[in-house]
């Protein structure tokens, strides 16, 4: 038996579960059989696309369940948090709705603790549904993260309003 058989009968017996299942119509392709570096590219490639399609899916779970308060009520850090699993989504050529996404924000940031803060965001909303325009969200989380930054400057933010 020579080394690229070891390895496909190696490969065959180890794996077992989920890959097992995913990968169990390649096992009996003639392409395959006995080529073990054939067989290990296939795993290989399987996996990586197993592990981005988890990925996807955890990232959309985080921005479906935005918390401020989750933050330290910091709208830059959640912002990032945005930001990152954002990027996750397109980088594994995923797609994400961009309504979703602002109407999560607008909901996450009428949480926040100051109502000066509440109101601009209020006022973003009642802007756009006045105009009939959609809410860019890049645009919101700047907005959003200005205004933060400005309260924080000027020692208003989390301060009880009257």
């Amino acid at each position: 038996m020579n080394q690229s058989a070891m390895l496909y009968q190696f490969l065959v017996t180890s794996i077992t579960g989920d890959l097992r299942t995913h990968i169990a119509a390649k096992i009996t392709q003639k392409q395959i059989q006995d080529c073990g570096p054939t067989l290990l590219k296939y795993i290989t490639l399987k996996m990586h696309g197993l592990a981005n399609r988890q990925a996807v899916r955890d990232a959309c779970a985080t921005l479906q369940k935005l918390n401020l308060r989750e933050h330290g009520n910091d709208v830059n850090k959640l912002n990032e948090v945005v930001a990152a699993n954002t990027l996750v989504i397109t980088a594994n050529g995923a797609e994400h709705s961009d309504d979703d996404l602002v109407t999560t924000l607008l909901k996450t940031y009428k949480r926040a603790p100051n109502e000066e803060f509440v109101g601009l965001i209020c006022a973003i909303k009642n802007e756009a549904e006045r105009e009939n325009t959609e809410i860019d969200p890049e645009d919101l989380m700047i907005r959003a993260s200005t205004r933060y930054n400005n309260l924080v400057c000027q020692k208003q933010w989390n301060r009880p309003d009257h």
